[in-house]
């Protein structure tokens, strides 16, 4: 008996002393890139009723530090670093995310003011005319939403001729104007 409270002592103290733990290795991490690009599903492909092929992004969100002054907040991406200050990458249960190819295409997005309202953005049209391509959308709301998000619709089109100089978002309530240059090389 006596044996069994000396080791039961024994294993007591040492768990009471104090323990030499090696430092945490930390494994940096760098900047959030896109996954590789591979051809987009045709489920997410969109034919216009102007012609216009455009392909819904899926698999990301807007981020918390995107900057929403407005209800509708409109973004132009010409390049990876500029989509990804905007929006991150989702990880979602099918790992779907629809990677835009930026060597040949733009994404357009719509995102509104963080709400507890469910909302959709609805494409209605995408169409050229002279120095404009304009996006006609609507925005449907459907009820609450258990908390607090941004929706938006992101698309990619292709990369409009360097004759446009202007994107125009039209609502059917009124358009917001936002300039387009060319990125350079491109």
């Amino acid at each position: 008996m006596k044996n069994i409270c000396l080791l039961a002592f024994a294993l007591f103290l040492g768990g009471c002393a104090p323990h030499i733990v090696a430092p945490a290795v930390q494994e940096q991490i760098g900047e959030e890139v896109l996954p590789p690009a591979a051809a987009p599903e045709s489920r997410f492909r969109v034919t216009a009723p102007s012609g216009i092929v455009y392909t819904d992004m899926q698999g990301f969100f807007v981020k918390s530090t995107a900057f929403l002054p407005n209800d509708v907040n409109y973004f132009i991406a010409t390049s990876e670093r500029m989509f990804l200050s905007v929006f991150g990458v989702a990880r979602t249960m099918d790992n779907v995310v629809t990677v835009p190819d930026f060597s040949k295409n733009i994404v357009l997005a719509i995102a509104l003011k963080p709400s507890r309202t469910r909302h959709d953005v609805i494409i209605r049209d995408i169409i050229i005319s002279g120095e404009e391509l304009t996006l006609r959308y609507n925005v449907v709301s459907r009820g609450s939403f258990p908390h607090t998000t941004s929706f938006f619709r992101a698309i990619e089109i292709e990369r409009p001729h360097s004759g446009i100089r202007t994107i125009v978002f039209d609502d059917g309530k009124g358009a917001v104007r936002v300039p387009y240059t060319v990125p350079r090389g491109r």
